[in-house]
């Protein structure tokens, strides 16, 4: 089974990088094009192709004045590469169908898709100007699309609407699933069989959060952790079987990552080092695996793999410069 990263290896730019879960065969597949940096890799569900996204603009670090932003995708060893969107100011969240026909993606307050052939336009699918802010799109069908979308009164400095909306990407008709208050509750992620949702609440909009599950419906919230138990809670990804949830969290002088069990509530940290960050954790499709950024110190980082109960740590792939958002994906074998 490979890994799929983005990361600064060879050259001064992020790249996005392959290689075998035990550290073997790693390959830049996406070269060393000048002015480009590539990031947020998101392998198909066959594993056979690769969605990521391109960003262009003046020398220095990506955040440094304006980008313009590409989606392509491409075949799993670096080759058949196709641009699939492009002139977006920020591209986010981008995500497969369960066919592997399309992708999704949030681009400007919009939710997109586009044919993973790029034969075709993308289309948005919430084009209503700036009445709403609408990410994180969630594939529920071949055809139909979760998403958050919210309200802003920039007078108010509050968040006046927001709920998961569903939208058939056929026919256009979006509808509302439920509310829920963007004030104090965020960071939400349904799990793979859709029938709940993890997300962080605060008691009040300047507390600290906790973690809650609750049923596809918005009902049955039920609080995982008790407020300020673990702080600065982020970083939430649900095992294969929908059972645990791992996430990052602070632990010492530093963040680590720990996993839940969603029955009982129970807890383990499954990092357990003196890294100064471990983060951005993805299950392995079969779940008996965990693949994590590492920061020992400034200047030394790598992408780690350990078994999920935090057993045998081992590094894969060691990163000339660490960068705390380190998007990577396991790239299922063909």
């Amino acid at each position: 089974m490979m890994i799929v990263f983005s990361g600064v290896i060879d050259g001064t730019r992020t790249q996005i990088y392959r290689v075998n879960s035990d550290g073997t065969n790693l390959t830049n597949l996406t070269g060393q094009n000048a002015g480009l940096w590539h990031v947020r890799p998101a392998a198909s569900p066959d594993g056979s192709r690769i969605a990521y996204v391109g960003m262009e603009g003046p020398a220095g670090a990506p955040n440094g004045g304006r980008l313009v932003q590409n989606l392509y995708v491409m075949s799993r060893d670096g080759t058949d590469k196709v641009l699939l969107a492009n002139n977006s100011d920020a591209i986010g969240r981008h995500t497969w169908s369960p066919d592997g026909s399309k992708i999704a993606y949030e681009a400007d307050a919009d939710i997109f898709v586009v044919g993973a052939d790029g034969k075709d336009n993308p289309i948005n699918l919430t084009d209503d100007g700036d009445a709403t802010n609408d990410f994180k799109p969630t594939w529920a069908s071949s055809n139909k699309i979760i998403f958050e979308s919210i309200v802003f009164d920039k007078d108010k400095k509050v968040f006046t609407e927001s709920s998961f909306k569903e939208i058939d990407i056929d026919t256009g008709k979006a509808r509302k699933l439920f509310d829920f208050d963007y004030n104090i509750s965020g960071s939400h992620v349904w799990s793979p069989d859709l029938s709940k949702v993890a997300f962080l609440q605060a008691d009040d909009e300047f507390g600290p959060a906790s973690l809650y599950i609750m049923s596809s419906d918005g009902h049955n919230q039920t609080r995982l952790t008790t407020t300020g138990e673990l702080l600065g809670l982020m970083e939430m990804a649900w095992s294969p079987d929908s059972s645990r949830i791992a996430f990052q969290t602070v632990a010492g002088d530093g963040r680590q990552i720990y996993v839940i069990n969603v029955n009982d509530g129970s807890y383990t940290n499954l990092s357990n080092s003196n890294a100064t960050f471990d983060g951005n954790p993805v299950w392995s499709p079969d779940g008996q695996k965990i693949a994590f950024t590492r920061i020992i110190a400034e200047g030394e980082a790598g992408i780690y793999v350990m078994k999920s109960d935090g057993s045998k740590q081992v590094e894969i792939a060691t990163m000339k410069t660490p960068i705390i958002d380190t998007p990577l994906d396991w790239l299922p074998q063909r």
